[in-house]
């Protein structure tokens, strides 16, 4: 269902994209138009009469389609927001330096503890002091850079 979901979301932005495009060559072909007093202007080729009220009309679609857009897109943005904050907390690998399943989200904080994350460098030095199979967060570290999992490495 989120697929159909995602696919209908781009369908429109792709539609409303067109749209927004169509509006905004009306809207600027129109408003150049030397209207006379009444609002009109008379088209001597095609014989058409044009009136002022539409530059309004399509300027207010176009600003409509431009709107819309943006709402899809960050629609767009927070679907895939969600979908990568899913893949961190889901997928697991096995970390041979605390020698256990974590998900790839704990794994890139065990990477960087120390230059980022604060909470997890005092939780894996605790971690250290109470195993000893480590003597440092540097030798911890090193077992990173050997990892098949991590793409962080140092």
């Amino acid at each position: 269902m989120k697929r159909f979901f995602f696919a209908i979301l781009i369908l429109f932005i792709l539609f409303d994209l067109f749209a927004g495009i169509l509006w905004g060559i009306l809207f600027f072909e129109r408003i150049k138009l030397p209207y006379n007093s009444m609002g009109r202007y008379f088209d001597e080729q095609t014989g058409i009469v044009y009136s002022k009220q539409s530059v309004e009309t399509y300027g207010f679609l176009l600003g409509i389609s431009f709107v819309l857009i943006a709402i899809a897109i960050y629609l767009f943005l927070q679907i895939q927001k969600k979908k990568d904050l899913k893949v961190l907390k889901e997928e697991k690998w096995f970390c041979p330096g605390v020698e256990k399943t974590i998900n790839i989200g704990l794994c890139w904080e065990y990477c960087f503890a120390g230059t980022g994350p604060t909470d997890t460098k005092e939780d894996l030095l605790k971690w250290i002091n109470e195993n000893k199979k480590f003597l440092s967060l540097e030798e911890f570290h090193k077992t990173c850079e050997h990892c098949k999992h991590c793409q962080w490495s140092r």
